[in-house]
């Protein structure tokens, strides 16, 4: 163990993957576990729903709003869509633990 075999970098290795705009992922496959890391960047606009356990992405939402947003944006039409598919999504997998 003094030679850091049994031990990674997150920010290098493993096998990387792009989940949607600014969410990436990296895994770490072992002989008796695997890790992933997910790396979501300032302003990525992909919300990302995980289901209760094990965490699994159960869904990346891409949003079709531009920057800058602001808070008059809550109240349009679109906005509004979004929030409700957002959330219906994680009623959905809140039932599916139970």
């Amino acid at each position: 163990m003094a030679d850091g075999t049994c031990f990674h970098n997150l920010w290098t290795g493993g096998i990387e993957r792009e989940l949607a705009p600014g969410v990436r992922a990296r895994i770490f496959p072992g002989v008796n576990a695997m890790l992933s890391v997910v790396t979501i960047e300032p302003r990525a606009e992909s919300p990302v729903v995980m289901t209760y356990r094990p965490g699994r992405v159960a869904e990346i939402f891409d949003i079709g709003l531009e920057w800058p947003r602001d808070l008059a944006m809550t109240t349009q039409p679109d906005f509004q869509e979004y929030v409700a598919l957002v959330r219906t999504r994680i009623a959905k997998s809140q039932r599916s633990r139970r």
